[in-house]
């Protein structure tokens, strides 16, 4: 049996996850994070909900202790598509690109920061046992297509380990 391969979109704005704030919570004493970019928490649960829902649609069953890639190096694909500013358009329509309008999104957020965010959530969705086994990684940050607006591709699969002759 091959092993599966784990193809999921999630539209939305894909949001970066850096560094974190301490905090104490004043209610419960207890310590945590504040993460310094608005509306993280909202896209990692979008990222997970959506994950499970491609992996249940896909008739794959994944748990906490059972997930889809329990062990052994994986290879991670991440298309993100961020949304472009309206001088991007003519007329500021948010319709008709200018013919000068870039492919690339070469500017923030940084890629490293929107890998970090899905690996996370896609650890939470059962996808795989913990992001450290990423061992191939590759991404493309691109502005987003105003038809299809924007968003992140994430492919997961597995990598079979080679003897060297």
């Amino acid at each position: 049996m091959s092993s599966p391969i784990f193809r999921v979109w999630v539209p939305g704005d894909p949001k970066p996850k850096g560094s974190g704030t301490p905090f104490k919570n004043e209610h419960t004493g207890k310590l945590g994070v504040k993460s310094a970019c608005e509306g993280l928490g909202a896209w990692e649960d979008k990222l997970i909900i959506l994950a499970r829902s491609q992996l249940a649609r896909d008739g794959l069953r994944a748990t906490k202790a059972a997930p889809l890639f329990p062990s052994g190096p994986v290879r991670v694909s991440l298309w993100f598509y961020l949304t472009r500013p309206q001088d991007h358009f003519v007329n500021r329509d948010g319709k008709r690109l200018k013919p000068s309008a870039p492919t690339w999104h070469d500017v923030y957020p940084d890629g490293d920061k929107l890998e970090r965010a899905v690996g996370d959530a896609m650890t939470k969705a059962f996808v795989w046992r913990d992001d450290g086994q990423a061992a191939a990684v590759a991404k493309e940050k691109r502005w987003a297509d105003p038809k299809t607006g924007p968003g992140v591709w994430v492919q997961v699969e597995a990598l079979e380990e080679r003897e060297v002759a």
